[in-house]
């Protein structure tokens, strides 16, 4: 596709923004519809436990409508509108912006309910969308974009499971007596799976924090750096 005019991407992204707005409430109905189920959770002071509806996903179902319709918007919104940028860094960035105002407006009244009831606004359902739209938006840019997909697809974590298969291996060929080599078999299976999916841990969400923090204060940086430079020291503070 030949790159578009200024005005025209513009306006191209201006009905995407509206359409993603109008797109988002029922977006959101029917993944919460495949979603919905009722969950226990132990109480606080001990007495028992509480019934809640929760929206958590919990088949590989429910994860493929979630995620497929997240990647399907993405590519919808990639080929009708971000290609017409000039280059990829610009077809990125316009991407991103549509991305990121379906993540805004869908979670919009929850972050209302958050500042209104911080206490009791993470009980019971939870708005999917933003959940499934931020992880598929860096899969789709590792996916489509020229970008570091080798150092995953063919690099890490796979090169360290290699290396641990490679030390199971070596042992056995060492010594016929040994049962296990250098490295035990499930030992490397252990690992290997912690590798592959990340086994939650007691410190992920100090770990989660910490990501957030760095990421929200890395940006802020470059933003008012830029500015600074752009503008001769000017507008950054």
């Amino acid at each position: 596709m030949a790159p578009a005019s200024n005005s025209t991407l513009a306006l191209a992204t201006g009905a995407g923004l509206a359409a993603s707005a109008a797109l988002v409430r029922p977006w959101d109905e029917w993944l919460t519809s495949h979603h919905e189920h009722d969950e226990e959770f132990e109480r606080e002071d001990g007495r028992g436990t509480l019934t809640l509806g929760s929206c958590r996903p919990t088949t590989l179902g429910q994860l493929a409508r979630g995620a497929g319709s997240c990647l399907a918007f993405l590519a919808a919104c990639d080929a009708l509108i971000a290609r017409r940028a000039r280059d990829d860094t610009a077809r990125y960035f316009v991407l991103h912006t549509l991305a990121n105002w379906v993540i805004t407006v869908s979670s919009s009244g929850e972050m209302a309910a958050v500042l209104g009831d911080p206490v009791n606004s993470s009980l019971g359902k939870c708005n999917l969308l933003p959940t499934y739209m931020i992880p598929c938006l860096f899969g789709y840019h590792l996916s489509v974009f020229k970008n570091a997909i080798s150092f995953f697809m063919c690099g890490l974590p796979g090169g360290v499971d290699y290396a641990m298969l490679a030390a199971v291996k070596e042992g056995r060929m060492a010594s016929s007596s040994a049962k296990e080599g250098l490295m035990a078999s499930s030992s490397e299976k252990v690992w290997n799976a912690r590798l592959q999916v990340r086994t939650p841990h007691k410190l992920l969400p100090y770990l989660l924090f910490l990501l957030a923090a760095f990421n929200g204060q890395y940006y802020m940086q470059k933003v008012v750096a830029n500015t600074a430079f752009k503008n001769h020291g000017q507008g950054a503070c």
